[in-house]
């Protein structure tokens, strides 16, 4: 009797936790490189369900049951939980800012690959030190501090290919297609690798942009940022293949209408569980008030 009134709680569970994705995908639809959450739901074990002696079941019967015959007729489900949020890696809308601070990513061109039997489509990201920790993001509106360092808006550094800091001598500076930096006279940003030791050689500063064949191994954290929980390193992606657009940055994801739209299913639903649960509840008390006058 009682396991319409665990599915409806699971329901009601279910719903909660995706009305709270959906209000925070809404919450951050102004913010740049924002991705927007998905929830994937999943039903408890189900168990399937058979007629015994069963006439109208268009399926003969195949198996004995204590000497009598069952018609199988469909699988009954015992409720339903919220199993995981997805990012949806999209790209977002390019947004002209004419600020030079501001960098987009651009990454539709990059060719599918397969990962476990399943094609998935690449994407760029740029690589950010956070707390002591790197981290990846689509968020390309910097910033200096106060020692000139390129940082993000919420003060964390932009590292280049070689995980160093990038320092600026002036706010004149371009950033070409492929991340790499110039100064106000046509000059390159150049940093030392390996300084001190017998291999010291300089090198030009570029963005580090990492290519990820499975974004799917990101694990969302905050403002917009990501952690890699992947086996080893993100590769570097190849200069040929970065096409990063300085004065633009890229806007969330988020389709504002269509999660409204979501938004309001999930409460009418949230609200249709919520009766059933009163009507059980209701039923249950008639019964106990039987009960006790039996």
């Amino acid at each position: 009797m009682l396991r319409g009134l665990y599915s409806a709680a699971s329901g009601m569970m279910a719903n909660q936790r995706r009305s709270e994705a959906l209000t925070n995908n809404l919450a951050n639809s102004q913010s740049p490189g924002y991705k927007t959450d998905d929830a994937v739901f999943r039903s408890f074990p189900e168990y399937l369900l058979s007629a015994v002696h069963g006439t109208k079941s268009p399926i003969p019967p195949n198996a004995p049951l204590m000497g009598m015959q069952k018609h199988p007729i469909g699988k009954l489900a015992q409720g339903v939980y919220t199993q995981e949020l997805i990012p949806n890696f999209r790209q977002g809308d390019l947004q002209e800012t004419q600020n030079s601070f501001d960098v987009a990513l651009v990454d539709d061109h990059l060719q599918p690959v397969e990962v476990n039997g399943t094609m998935i489509q690449p994407r760029h990201f740029l690589a950010v030190e956070r707390n002591g920790e790197k981290s990846y993001t689509r968020n390309g509106s910097f910033t200096l501090d106060s020692l000139n360092q390129l940082v993000t808006a919420d003060g964390h550094l932009v590292l280049d290919t070689e995980g160093n800091s990038i320092v600026l001598t002036s706010d004149q500076y371009r950033i070409d297609d492929q991340g790499y930096l110039w100064d106000e006279n046509g000059q390159a940003y150049t940093g030392l690798r390996n300084p001190g030791q017998p291999d010291e050689e300089i090198y030009s500063v570029r963005l580090q942009v990492v290519q990820l064949d499975n974004p799917y191994d990101l694990i969302k954290t905050e403002n917009g940022a990501f952690r890699w929980q992947g086996q080893g390193e993100p590769a570097i992606a190849e200069a040929p293949l970065v096409r990063l657009r300085q004065g633009f940055i890229e806007r969330s994801n988020v389709n504002v209408q269509q999660t409204m739209v979501e938004l309001m299913q999930t409460s009418r639903s949230l609200e249709s569980n919520q009766r059933v649960l009163s009507a059980y509840n209701q039923t249950l008390d008639r019964l106990f008030e039987s009960s006790r006058l039996t």
